[in-house]
């Protein structure tokens, strides 16, 4: 009898930390992506990009991932079902996703009560958080739109546009982006002549267009998360004052791929992040053939860093979420990056996108 124990005690001793985690290699993680309605150009794309992310796990092992998918619908009710859903019918633990988040927080208190995690491709911290102890088990990849809006503006200096109206709709990423860029238009001698908001769905843009004309203004900051009304906005552009430049947000991106756009899109500048790794590219074009846009490296990202933390062992969302806090990650869309005390990225470069018939350098 000794000598079992013995035997067995020895093969315990020489358990390697890739054994322990080869015990527990399967993991169910579920996927809340906007497949449909507004944020279904972000949502696809990320479901694009997790799928390859999970085959390139599975294939590397020791672990093996399987992804439960629902559509939150663009929605935050569909938003708060697609989590529930996943919760209480499949006990998952660990979530890529939502799409959106920091427009649809409503399942952010469910989250936290059931202790899973959440990494969002798609959603800005400081949207979302007002203290780094808030929601301690979500994360994002996305980036920093901080930078997004300086590098905006500092674009729109180089342009000449010293005289700029916001129109910005009322979801909440764009009632922050607002404030920041007040704020960043001061660091490159832009006056802010016109500030307006507008609801959601919004499609009578006439009023606000002639208000930036009175105003003299070079150009028109225009945001929301509402593709009738961005189309409205755009085709109304065109109309009446075909002249003033559109300072669009990431969206346009897009929007530039949406047929309904397609020879409406001329006098615009915005701003789209860096490239991604050539490598990612490559392997995305290969399996999709069609290259990614929009937060696809960022949901990429989010895979790949929880399946680094289960590979290390970490099993429970609290351990995940140390791992994921207190180690340097290399990404495809960023390079090496950490994730800030509010659980986000600090990193983005971002690049110049549009077409301007009017080059004022």
């Amino acid at each position: 009898m000794w000598q079992v124990l013995v035997l067995l005690l020895s093969a315990v001793s020489f358990l390697t930390p890739h054994d322990c985690v080869a015990q527990n290699r399967s993991f169910l993680i579920g996927g809340v992506f906007g497949l449909t309605g507004e944020a279904a150009a972000f949502g696809r794309e990320e479901l694009n990009a997790a799928q390859l992310a999970i085959e390139e796990v599975n294939a590397q092992g020791p672990i093996h991932l399987t992804l439960k998918v629902e559509d939150s619908a663009s929605t935050g009710l569909g938003t708060v079902s697609a989590v529930k859903k996943l919760l209480e019918l499949d006990g998952i633990k660990y979530i890529i996703g939502p799409t959106w988040l920091d427009t649809f927080q409503g399942c952010l208190p469910l989250i936290e009560r059931r202790g899973v995690l959440a990494i969002s491709p798609s959603a800005s911290m400081p949207v979302m958080k007002r203290a780094p102890s808030q929601y301690p088990l979500v994360f994002s990849t996305y980036f920093n739109f901080q930078r997004e809006v300086s590098a905006l503006m500092e674009n729109a200096s180089r342009q000449g546009l010293k005289r700029v109206t916001i129109l910005f709709d009322q979801d909440p990423y764009f009632v922050e982006m607002r404030r920041i860029a007040n704020e960043a238009a001061k660091n490159f001698s832009i006056e802010i002549v016109v500030d307006q908001e507008f609801s959601s769905g919004e499609t009578n843009f006439h009023p606000l267009i002639l208000q930036a004309q009175r105003a003299r203004s070079d150009a028109m900051i225009f945001a929301s998360a509402n593709h009738a009304s961005a189309l409205a906005f755009v085709k109304q552009r065109n109309q009446l004052a075909p002249s003033l430049i559109i300072l669009g947000s990431h969206d346009f991106e897009g929007h530039e791929r949406n047929p309904a756009f397609g020879g409406l899109l001329h006098n615009i500048l915005y701003m789209a992040p860096d490239k991604p790794s050539q490598d990612f590219l490559t392997r995305y074009r290969d399996k999709y053939s069609t290259t990614p846009i929009m937060t696809a490296p960022n949901s990429f990202d989010s895979v790949m860093f929880l399946s680094n933390a289960l590979r290390s062992g970490a099993q429970t969302p609290e351990q995940v979420a140390g791992y994921l806090q207190h180690t340097e990650h290399d990404s495809v869309s960023f390079g090496k990056v950490r994730f800030s005390v509010y659980g986000g990225i600090e990193s983005g470069n971002f690049i110049a996108r549009g077409a301007l018939i009017n080059d004022r350098r």
